[in-house]
């Protein structure tokens, strides 16, 4: 464009220089009409016939210059007829895309005004088709989350892009659960925000569902515990009792010379009783009667020291609970119970540790059980494919309270288990 510009420019010097030799041309000619003598009018023909060529030659050249001055504005012409079809069919593309996308698409100013909004965001929020339009986008979020927009325009001034879940309302007064995506562009020459709004409320739900589900389940697992654990108690364990009893007394019914005899029924009557004490540990495992009636901590301090007493690893434990300034739920107890559990059982089987540190206590209004192992270890990446771990159970149970259980573990440096649970505080009136 430019080009063409300083092309037209010469084209206008050299017009005028055309017309300069013309009109010298002009007077030249008037003068041979006057003049007298030869050789004068021989010096006028002569500058005339000069004039003459000077002025065929910048004509020529000037026809030439027009002419190529014309084709190229002609291509040029010609290319921003394109450029603007292509913008047309570019804006088709877009608006296409805009209006037919399945998830919602919301274009707003940087001060959240809504400029443009597509059929499935207005149907989403229960709007006519334009009906957000010069809506702020704060309208859309329900009020117990508009502190989200906030994070959402800070984090992508940031890093020019945001993903986050909310919750949006509709036009209705219905809540929808919602995952946004948004990023910057220019929107007509101005900057703009791009937000992706899909509607995850069915997948949100059947989360839910299946955690429900999987509490349920958890429940169900702890009171067939609790039903087989007494069944063996009550069970089981008293036949095991009379057994012990009925051996004690066949065995004092025997004469003294019958020595080899009655030292079987010493043995048998020993087997009994060892066959009783680990019973009533298998009992303890399955639902430790300490828990109920004692508390947390007498119930970890007895898992500890059957730790120690059935396994070769050196174990220390450290507990400090306040239970006087907290109620600790039941659930709760019996989750922190049990991932300390499946931490030792996992020690055993699969750490080859020497030393096991178990640290319980409250960290302001949480609970926090720590369980580290020197042992072999392993990659994080594994956990998942690694058979044996209880660690999704472990998981599985810390979400059930509200907690979260982390798990970190590094080849030939040892596995740290780090169970967090928060609590509320007991509320005591004071007497005056």
């Amino acid at each position: 464009m430019n080009e063409t510009k300083r092309e037209s420019a010469r084209l206008d010097s050299r017009w005028i220089v055309i017309m300069a030799v013309f009109t010298l041309m002009t007077l030249l000619t008037v003068g041979l009409w006057h003049v007298n003598g030869e050789q004068p009018r021989r010096f006028m023909e002569l500058g005339l016939t000069v004039l003459a060529g000077l002025c065929l030659f910048f004509m020529l050249r000037w026809i030439g210059a027009y002419r190529r001055i014309s084709a190229r504005a002609e291509a040029e012409l010609e290319e921003r007829r394109e450029a603007a079809l292509a913008a047309q069919l570019s804006e088709a593309r877009y608006r296409s895309v805009f209006d037919s996308a399945s998830e919602g698409l919301v274009v707003m100013h940087e001060d959240g005004e809504i400029i443009e909004a597509n059929e499935a965001a207005c149907s989403m929020h229960g709007y006519p088709a334009g009906g957000l339009v010069g809506m702020p986008v704060r309208n859309l979020i329900a009020p117990g989350h508009r502190h989200q927009y906030h994070h959402f325009t800070d984090h992508l001034a940031r890093f020019g892009e945001v993903s986050l879940e909310s919750v949006d309302i509709r036009s209705d007064g219905d809540t929808l659960d919602v995952q946004v995506n948004g990023v910057g562009f220019i929107h007509e020459g101005k900057p703009a925000i791009l937000a992706i709004i899909n509607d995850v409320t069915e997948r949100r739900e059947a989360l839910r569902r299946q955690e429900a589900l999987s509490r349920k389940v958890m429940v169900a697992q702890e009171e067939e515990r609790a039903r087989v654990s007494r069944d063996l108690h009550d069970g089981l364990g008293q036949l095991l009792t009379a057994a012990r009893l009925q051996v004690d007394f066949l065995g004092r019914q025997l004469d003294p010379e019958q020595f080899k005899i009655k030292e079987g029924f010493r043995e048998a009557a020993g087997l009994i009783e060892h066959s009783a004490v680990e019973l009533r540990r298998i009992c303890r495992g399955l639902r430790p009667p300490l828990l109920d009636d004692l508390g947390l901590e007498p119930s970890i301090e007895q898992l500890v020291d059957e730790f120690r007493e059935h396994s070769a690893v050196t174990i220390d434990c450290t507990i400090d609970l306040d239970e006087e300034s907290v109620d600790i739920p039941p659930e709760v107890s019996l989750c922190t119970f049990r991932v300390l559990q499946e931490s030792l059982t996992n020690v055993t089987r699969h750490s080859s540790a020497r030393k096991v540190t178990v640290a319980l206590k409250r960290e302001y209004s949480r609970i926090v059980l720590s369980v580290y192992d020197n042992g072999k270890g392993f990659n994080d990446s594994e956990i998942p494919d690694t058979p044996g771990f209880g660690i999704a159970g472990m998981k599985e149970r810390a979400k059930l309270v509200n907690g979260e259980c982390d798990i970190r573990s590094t080849p030939e440096q040892g596995t740290r288990v780090t169970l967090r649970i928060p609590l509320e505080p007991v509320r005591r009136e004071v007497n005056p």
